[in-house]
């Protein structure tokens, strides 16, 4: 669904109501000043007597207590407008939001948020609206730099190196002429690897070269993660419209035709939901001074992107990813940067309406999601983004498993446009797992065996490389 700022939520007539109050205020206040300056003027231009001084004296107390009283009453309506996304929220979408916030990041980081004084929330807004305003490099300045069309990957590791060799090789069988460039830190990668990437047809770019647009060092993110490069590479990428992939995020079939989507097309943005949602009581919805919606959080496996018609949107999540010290106590690392950064800037972007099916297999007799599978706008199923499997070990998660490495899948069987879902987190012992649960108003869950879900994925997989659990 596309997400057009403040077009969505039922309060507009009301939001309507309460700035022609605002107006009629500060027209009051105007007025008042106008009269509470000629009898000022008044009482300096020319000698009057005790009775018309004393007069004139108090016609002016009066318009300064009203003056007052203006301005608190203004305070107030602000502060409805401010709150009223907390307080216009019915009891049913306060609940559908916090059955479904992501629990392990709201309470490390919820002290923060309600200990930390309002001028810290203010002072961050108006950071980013002075970097949009004054320091932000123009795409005017650098369009020159950015032409057609290409996918963007990050890689650091053999790892992740692995697993971009699997999705490259699964490319290639698919005829997919899209060019590919592969971002990484500087020292990451080996010699060796730069020429097999070559040799692959990627382009390598170093993330850390200063003749970059943005030039990236190496930097631990939150959790050790470097959530700040990604945005980078998007940026510094040559290509005008890009699809950025995470390393162990696979496409079904060639992706190519993504581009032509007509909410695509629209808004520059093609964005794919998560599992959580934002919790009214995060300030980011202050900082970017953006009604609180009930919607799902944007997965950032996958991203779908026109850097010209998104330049600032781009620019500013990357300012958020460069200030992650601060921004990744309010978002969980940087997958969320780009969905706010585009209400920061009133902009529209399309989400895909379907919700994400789980995909992984029985684990100590219960199920264990250990795969976000991603739908297109057409409702296909189009990305296994397996982000979980590398919390398995290569014995316990192998592609020469009978059942494969992806054995089962949950989904419901009703999602567009539904928010009343309820995945949840499920660790079985230390191997981090993901849930769906119905029977409180949900859809239906529909469970069977992946491979109906996506003929033939395992064999495929296996087939180009791909080598299950990661860790060693």
């Amino acid at each position: 669904m596309a997400y057009a700022p403040r077009s969505m939520t039922r309060s507009m007539s009301k939001q309507t109501f309460m700035l022609l109050l605002v107006a009629c205020c500060l027209v009051t206040i105007y007025l008042f000043r106008s009269n509470a300056q000629e009898a000022m003027h008044s009482l300096g231009a020319a000698s009057k007597s005790p009775e018309e001084a004393a007069a004139l004296k108090g016609l002016l107390q009066a318009q300064k207590s009203e003056m007052q009283r203006i301005r608190q009453l203004l305070d107030k309506l602000n502060l409805k407008i401010d709150a009223k996304e907390s307080d216009q929220l019915s009891s049913r979408a306060r609940k559908s939001i916090e059955r479904n916030i992501d629990f392990g990041h709201s309470v490390e980081h919820e002290g923060f948020w309600a200990e930390a004084p309002p001028k810290v929330w203010d002072n961050k807004r108006q950071e980013w609206e002075d970097y949009i305003n004054y320091t932000m490099p123009v795409w005017s300045a650098h369009a020159s730099q950015f032409k057609g069309r290409g996918i963007v990957l990050v890689g650091g590791n053999s790892d992740t190196l692995d697993r971009i060799r699997t999705t490259l090789s699964m490319l290639q069988e698919y005829g997919c002429e899209l060019p590919v460039e592969v971002h990484y830190l500087d020292g990451e990668l080996k010699s060796e690897d730069l020429k097999n990437l070559t040799a692959a047809g990627v382009t390598p770019k170093n993330l850390s070269d200063k003749k970059n647009l943005f030039s990236v060092k190496k930097k631990a993110g939150k959790g050790g993660k470097s959530f700040h490069i990604k945005t980078a590479a998007i940026i510094n990428s040559g290509f005008r419209e890009v699809l950025y992939l995470d390393s162990d995020s696979m496409p079904v079939r060639d992706p190519t035709y993504l581009f032509e989507s007509a909410d695509y097309k629209r808004t520059g943005t093609m964005f794919f939901p998560d599992f959580w949602k934002t919790h009214f009581t995060n300030p980011i919805w202050t900082i970017v001074d953006s009604p609180i919606v009930d919607e799902w959080e944007n997965e950032s496996g996958q991203i779908l992107l026109n850097k010209e018609m998104r330049w600032e949107v781009l620019l500013l999540a990357n300012h958020f990813n460069r200030d992650g010290d601060f921004y990744f106590q309010l978002l969980n690392g940087d997958k969320d940067t780009l969905r706010f950064a585009s209400k920061a800037m009133r902009q529209e972007y399309f989400m895909v309406p379907t919700f994400l099916t789980a995909g992984g297999l029985i684990w100590q007799d219960r199920f264990c999601g250990h795969t976000m599978v991603q739908h297109d706008h057409l409702d296909q199923v189009m990305f296994i983004h397996a982000n979980l499997i590398k919390e398995f070990t290569r014995e316990e998660l192998s592609p020469d498993h009978e059942d494969g490495v992806f054995r089962i899948y949950k989904r419901y069987t009703a999602t567009k446009g539904n928010t009343w879902l309820k995945p949840y987190f499920s660790g079985i012992g230390a191997v981090p797992c993901m849930e769906l649960a119905a029977g409180q108003g949900e859809p239906d869950i529909d469970e069977d065996k992946f491979d109906k879900l996506v003929p033939g994925w395992n064999d495929f997989y296996k087939k180009h490389g791909g080598t299950g659990g990661g860790l060693k």
